[in-house]
């Protein structure tokens, strides 16, 4: 009896597994056949979106908002592309010769300071004005039954822009600025951020004055009637490449031509299907105002009137739809390139989107390779007088990417609160003290001497750039050895750090032979500063080039610098100076034998095999950034390329 029981037992616990296999088995085959969406592969939506930037979408995509490729990057730099007569869609150069196109003339009237199209220079608008100003070209933002969109060969037919200035303005709409501008040209404390992105231009979706008339001034110029934003007014359809809540539907016909399919559900004013339904329901893309101060969709100084000050907060309020380069800052617009809507797998419908941020690489400053201290050589110290005064980096001849001067760049103003808050002033520290780099490499002691001035903070950053620096760890109470604690060196461009220690230790920042004890341009020296320097004599056939320390080989570099007979070579290591002043005034001729092969302790970058043959080295004794990116540093410079950011 007992093993019947146990068989039964059995047998149950066994149709109760199979039968609970059999039902997971079951959901899992009925969900498999439930899913449509596709998975997402990033890399196909990123070169989708790559592709459409550098040369334009296909000529049938009429959804995409760069439709027909005017804005995109290498068309605007040879012409707008014409349609390729293979039928596939592809479009190819017109023109070979880039940046010879004439361009869009804008002007601004006299009285409602709205801009104006002036290609012809009469100091009139033009008749045609409104096909410069409504800059979206695509067919779904021109959705006028009575006024069909313009093909190709129309928009062929408008000024190009394929200029030979590289700007962020009606000709170079791909082009993002994200720069400090000065409101008022001799005022350093009047700097405020400006930020245009790419392919959006809000510098003229701006009225100023209520229909033109100078006695209504508007409080926001870059709102419109009704209170609407300006990606949302019927106005700026046209105007805005991002995905405008009037935006439609573009299909193709049988003869390859945009058609617009009609919305049974729609009023008759506007009878098409909207592309992006949702934003007519007040929803949107990104959060309209993330300050949440009740003013949506501000562009920083494009939303404010008035008398602008550099203190107004306004001025850094951008609320745009994605922080492209990962700043915390939103700087960058959505765009539509017409990809197909598919669905995920969770069930869910998508439109792809795209952000770029496009930054003029030509419009920056390289710090691996400009800036030179040659007012260093001519008298000027480094003393917190003459550094808060004048520029150590000098041009002359423009015979080397040197004499480019980084000061410019260098903009960065600790008395002014949007650049430190507080603001640096004598007998205020701000919280971190993060000028205390500065401080300790200049050992200034008193309140006076450490409130550091835009133009002393960026001559420093220069030595610090060439020279290098200790990375100071603590402070004592000032001034010497023992006042400030050095844990490593940052070398500069100059390489050589083993001087770095003891020419900031030993000698005076007003001493004027300082510049002899750090650092200077040129081959690194060989290990040891007691070695025979001739035997690095540097020979190419047959006659004496250089020796080290000389920054472009000549062997004359340090010789009389100033045409007065002053052997002096400030520009380089005193052992150096002293070696070749044994040279005599002529150059002596070495013998076929005394060609020997340069020991370097390392290579700067760049260096072929040719040039280590013939014994060529670039004329710079270190490779790497000479700023680097710590607390220590308050303004970094480098060299930046486009960047292309996908969304």
């Amino acid at each position: 009896m007992l093993a019947l029981l146990l068989l039964l037992m059995v047998l149950g616990f066994t149709a109760f597994t199979f039968t609970a296999q059999e039902h997971e088995s079951a959901k899992y085959y009925a969900g498999a056949a439930q899913r449509t969406g596709v998975e997402v592969d990033s890399n196909l939506l990123f070169d989708f979106g790559l592709e459409q930037l550098l040369l334009g979408p296909n000529e049938r995509n009429y959804q995409s908002a760069l439709w027909p490729g005017r804005h995109s990057l290498i068309p605007n730099m040879l012409g707008m592309f014409g349609l390729h007569p293979d039928g596939s869609g592809r479009t190819f150069p017109l023109d070979s010769h880039p940046f010879n196109g004439v361009g869009v003339n804008l002007a601004v009237d006299a009285v409602s300071q709205n801009p104006y199209v002036d290609n012809d220079r009469d100091g009139l608008p033009d008749p045609d004005g409104g096909l410069y100003l409504n800059w979206n070209y695509s067919p779904a933002s021109r959705p006028n039954p009575n006024q069909p969109p313009l093909t190709r060969d129309q928009i062929l037919a408008l000024a190009a822009p394929d200029v030979d200035y590289t700007y962020p303005d009606i000709n170079n709409v791909f082009l993002a600025q994200i720069a400090d501008v000065r409101l008022v040209y001799n005022d350093p404390t009047s700097i405020v951020p400006v930020v245009i992105p790419s392919f959006h231009r809000p510098q003229y979706l701006r009225e100023k004055f209520e229909g033109g008339d100078p006695l209504k001034p508007r409080l926001r110029p870059d709102l419109f009637s009704g209170n609407l934003t300006w990606e949302r007014a019927p106005q700026t359809v046209g105007q805005v490449l991002r995905p405008h809540a009037d935006h439609v539907v573009v299909s193709l016909n049988a003869a390859g031509q945009p058609v617009y399919p009609q919305d049974p559900n729609a009023d008759s004013a506007r009878p098409y299907y909207r592309r992006f339904p949702l934003l007519q329901q007040g929803r949107d893309l990104s959060p309209a105002d993330p300050d949440a101060d009740g003013v949506p969709r501000e562009q920083g100084i494009w939303s404010l009137t008035g008398q602008v000050t550099a203190t107004d907060p306004r001025v850094k309020d951008w609320e745009y739809d994605v922080d492209t380069r990962g700043t915390g800052q939103r700087d960058g617009i959505w765009l539509d390139l017409g990809h197909t809507p598919f669905f995920l797998p969770d069930g869910r419908g998508v439109v792809p989107l795209w952000s770029f941020t496009v930054l003029a690489a030509d419009g920056l400053v390289n710090f691996n390779t400009a800036g030179n201290l040659s007012a260093l050589a001519l008298g000027m110290t480094s003393d917190k007088s003459d550094l808060a005064s004048q520029t150590v980096s000098r041009s002359n001849a423009g015979r080397s990417v040197s004499e480019i001067n980084p000061f410019w760049a260098l903009t960065a103003d600790p008395g002014n609160r949007l650049f430190l808050n507080p603001p640096l002033a004598t007998g205020v520290t701000p919280p971190g003290n993060p000028l205390f780099q500065h401080i300790a490499f200049q050992k200034y002691n008193t309140s006076a001497e450490r409130a550091i001035s835009r133009v002393e903070l960026a001559n420093l950053e220069m030595l610090f750039s060439q020279w290098g620096r200790p990375d100071f760890a603590s402070s004592g109470s000032g001034g010497g050895w023992n006042g400030f604690t050095a844990s490593e060196v940052i070398p500069g461009r100059y390489g050589d750090e083993s001087l770095v220690f003891r020419a900031w230790n030993e000698v005076s920042r007003s001493d004027p032979q300082r510049p002899l004890a750090f650092p200077g341009p040129g081959v690194p020296l060989p290990a040891g500063s007691t070695v025979d320097l001739t035997r690095y004599l540097q020979v190419r056939d047959g006659t004496l080039a250089g020796i080290p320390g000389d920054d472009d080989w000549n062997a004359f570099e340090g010789r009389d610098l100033d045409d007065t007979g002053d052997p002096t070579r400030l520009d380089q290591h005193p052992a150096v100076a002293s070696a070749e002043l044994a040279l005599g005034p002529e150059s002596p001729k070495p013998s076929p034998l005394a060609h020997i092969q340069p020991l370097f302790p390392r290579e700067p970058m760049g260096v072929s095999a040719r040039q280590r043959s013939r014994g060529e080295l670039p004329s710079q004794r270190s490779a790497g950034p000479s700023l680097r990116d710590d607390p220590g540093s308050s303004v970094s410079v480098a060299w930046i390329g486009p960047t292309l950011s996908g969304g």
